[in-house]
């Protein structure tokens, strides 16, 4: 699973907070949009700029400003 949306904020443990997040399955590339989430630091195994559609550098155009998208893959912990 990986998690895709702009970075607004942060802290020293590493939890991130994303606007405009989506969650892709790796699989079949499905994405889901789950708006503004927390991510917690001890989840991210990897942490990327995004690449879109029609545009190399990951660049998203939003309102006419110029916002990084970055992907996250996470670990998920499964308790039995």
């Amino acid at each position: 699973m990986a998690i895709e949306g702009q970075i607004i904020g942060f802290d020293e443990y590493m939890n991130f907070v994303l606007d405009g997040a989506q969650e892709i399955d790796t699989k079949t590339e499905k994405r889901t949009d789950v708006g503004r989430i927390l991510l917690k630091g001890d989840a991210i195994t990897l942490m990327q700029e995004a690449i879109t559609k029609g545009n190399k550098e990951g660049e998203k155009q939003c309102c006419g400003c110029r916002k990084r998208s970055w992907t996250f893959i996470i670990a998920l912990a499964l308790f039995i």
